[in-house]
């Protein structure tokens, strides 16, 4: 696909429409991606509330704006964190909308900083920290990405729980209920699910490891019982009914992670594993 055809493919996505928003951005600044062989980057500035400045709307939710650049060292848009910005953008076509919990623009131009007192109220109230107490875990809400996090020891290690709570803000009672009731399912059967988990890993990944390893040079192919005493989990992610188990890889794969994702449908008898990957 030529610069050309990409530019077209990107626009498509979005209305002939112009707006003129004033953003509220995270935190995080910056950010770039592109797929494949595209010869063009898209960067990205995630948004945490906006305002439609002819209509006076006013969105508590998160946004992404995104624009096209040829290389990450000139991002033709520099936006610093927790600011106040007034923009000109293309809303994203209602036909290419998913459930995802962000709306999308393009951003056409940063016209200035700017100043808003709704906006400016509710980063004070966004600042505050929200915690979560459960049992003898301390969980914090990560806001930037609307997930509680904690510590807690699991087994004979350390790791990481993340809540992934899209639509907290909506419907806190339902989700966190839904979150919980898995999380007590997995820590009531540590060892039991932490085997189960890694077991369905070299099920998965087995052949994908001995297959580095060839790649590699190493002469003894590592094998089930090998893979599975070597990995170690570092953190669970729960969704309503979903899980992500993060596990490291002990150099397996030269560093990367194993994620194992599954669903808990009714107790921990009823897990239902839906894949392995290799990330990172």
């Amino acid at each position: 696909m030529s610069i050309f055809q990409e530019k077209i493919a990107f626009e498509n996505r979005f209305s002939q429409e112009t707006k003129q928003l004033i953003v509220l951005t995270s935190k995080t600044t910056g950010g770039a991606s592109k797929a494949g062989k595209e010869k063009l980057w898209i960067a990205s500035q995630r948004v945490i509330a906006y305002i439609d400045e002819k209509t006076g709307e006013f969105y508590q939710s998160p946004a992404r704006l995104e624009w096209q650049i040829k290389e990450t060292k000139n991002k033709i848009f520099d936006f610093g964190g927790h600011k106040i910005y007034k923009v000109l953008v293309r809303p994203e076509l209602s036909d290419n909308k998913t459930s995802n919990a962000l709306h999308y623009f393009m951003l056409i131009d940063l016209i200035e900083e700017n100043s808003h007192q709704l906006l400016n109220d509710f980063l004070e109230q966004y600042l505050k920290p929200v915690n979560l107490n459960y049992q003898d875990i301390i969980f914090t809400l990560n806001k930037e990405y609307n997930e509680f996090e904690a510590n807690y020891q699991f087994l004979d290690k350390e790791i990481s729980i993340y809540l992934n709570c899209d639509d907290f803000d909506n419907n806190q009672e339902i989700n966190l209920n839904s979150y919980l009731k898995i999380l007590d399912n997995i820590l009531n059967n540590k060892k039991d699910f932490d085997n189960l988990c890694k077991k369905f890993a070299c099920q998965e990944l087995l052949k994908d490891a001995q297959n580095w390893q060839e790649d590699g040079e190493e002469n003894d192919l590592i094998n089930d019982n090998q893979f599975i005493k070597r990995i170690s989990i570092n953190s669970i992610s729960l969704g309503h009914n979903s899980f992500e188990v993060f596990y490291d890889d002990d150099d397996i794969f030269w560093g990367h992670a194993i994620v194992v994702y599954g669903e808990i449908l009714d107790n921990f008898c009823d897990i239902n594993f839906i894949n392995a990957t290799i990330q990172g």
